[in-house]
């Protein structure tokens, strides 16, 4: 992990080192400079406070090699982030909803209030998630130690991946789940609290593993604000582009109604958040989704207007990226009945549960959910979630409710070009409820 200059003046060698160990109640970082005129400053302490410091002077680049071998011995790792973003590079002056604002078109006052708010709660959700800190006029999040690196977020995604397993089968006990364990919070450091925790409260459940899935996307795309952004100081660099959508407000009262009368066709009282009512209809168009559907998607065939319900700190990166289906072995891919696809239905307050927080506890009453074309060609009807899917020779699957195991129509495609969200739908209680 260390590094040399040349330059007596500055730092003549760095190395930033860290050690987490749930059985002995460790969870540390250690950091050393040498500079020019011999002078050593060492920094350490818990991960998420300021820790101490030391100067001594007379120290020579052998005896800084000989303390980094010192701490390497004692199960140090040396650290996988840029160190302190405070002083790295930035996307200017630019923040994360002046980006969105700017990039996302939009038609109206009341849409670029929309795009506003989407941005400040997927912050606030990934801030409630975890111990991450966020630079506003930067628009990057980062570990209490620095941006993670490129190879350290693929590392900890497979990590990620092995935890989830555990998780799954309640094998706490397991060594290798908190070998797994230490070595992802060395990869990704979080403070954890100073007194030892129990490794299943970190991860009670797949919920968890999610999270910290979720966090790994918001350091992933935080590095590469970073990694994107000028090195030349004296000139603001421009955002790079992050989105090619457009999000207008729909004022066809015909078009309204429409909406609001098929959400109601399949209203049902048994769902926690029936009691919500279409309150505003925006048109989307989010150009890479648009073209593949059109490309690929539409001969496909037998396409059917779905709802999808989704939280509403998850849209500002589908406006961005469209719907993904991540990797199989992904670690918030465990758990999905019907195999690794996007999931929709055509029962309105099915997937509005999804975006209303249901499951979660959460209980979002202004949530969000997508009316999308989705050309289901030959559908799958399965007989029960235990079956292996998706199915050879078949397009998408139809789990019809009484027949599948499920209360409710799920349908699933797996191929992002069978997409096209058409219409972002918010909901809200009735007025004077």
């Amino acid at each position: 992990m260390a590094t040399a200059t040349t330059t007596a003046a500055t730092v003549v060698k760095e190395a930033r080192y860290v050690l987490t160990n749930i059985a002995s109640n460790n969870n540390k970082f250690w950091s050393i400079r040498l500079f020019g005129d011999g002078t050593c400053e060492t920094h350490w302490g818990r991960v998420g406070e300021d820790g101490q410091r030391k100067q001594a002077a007379g120290m020579s680049e052998y005896g800084f090699d000989a303390k980094c071998r010192e701490k390497a011995a004692k199960g140090y790792k040396p650290q996988k982030t840029l160190g302190n973003t405070a002083g790295g590079a930035s996307l200017g002056s630019e923040k994360l909803a002046e980006v969105a604002r700017t990039q996302i078109e939009t038609n109206s006052p009341e849409t670029m209030a929309l795009v506003a708010y989407l941005a400040r709660v997927n912050v606030h959700r990934i801030l409630q998630a975890t111990t991450l800190q966020f630079d506003e006029s930067k628009g990057t999040f980062s570990t209490p130690l620095g941006i993670v690196t490129a190879d350290a977020i693929a590392e900890a995604r497979g990590l990620l991946t092995d935890i989830a397993a555990f998780v799954q089968g309640q094998d706490y006990s397991n060594s290798g789940f908190v070998g797994k364990l230490n070595d992802y919070l060395m990869l990704v450091p979080q403070n954890i609290g100073r007194a030892k925790p129990d490794p299943k409260t970190l991860f009670p459940d797949l919920e968890a593993v999610q999270k910290q899935s979720s966090i790994l996307d918001s350091l992933d795309a935080s590095l590469q604000t970073v990694l994107s952004s000028s090195q030349d100081k004296t000139e603001e660099a421009p955002a790079p582009k992050l989105f090619e959508a457009r999000l207008h407000l729909v004022e066809d009262e015909a078009e309204i109604a429409r909406i609001r009368k098929k959400y109601r066709a399949t209203q049902q009282a048994m769902h926690a958040c029936h009691y919500l009512e279409v309150k505003r209809v925006f048109r989307i168009e989010i150009g890479s989704m648009r073209r593949a559907f059109e490309e690929r998607g539409r001969q496909i065939g037998n396409i059917q207007e779905l709802w999808h319900g989704t939280k509403a700190s998850n849209l500002l990166s589908i406006l961005k990226s469209g719907f993904v289906i991540p990797p199989g072995n992904a670690a918030h891919c465990t758990g999905r009945m019907f195999g690794n696809g996007c999931y929709f239905s055509d029962q309105s307050t099915k997937s509005l549960n999804y975006a209303y927080g249901y499951w979660s506890g959460t209980r979002e009453e202004t949530c969000y959910m997508f009316l999308a074309n989705v050309a289901m060609g030959k559908a799958y009807t399965p007989k029960s979630y235990s079956e292996r899917l998706p199915m050879a020779g078949y397009d998408s699957t139809f789990a019809r409710a009484g027949k599948s195991g499920v209360a409710n129509n799920e349908m699933i495609v797996y191929d992002t070009c069978q997409i096209d969200p058409v219409f972002l739908v918010e909901f809200a209680p009735k007025d004077g409820k």
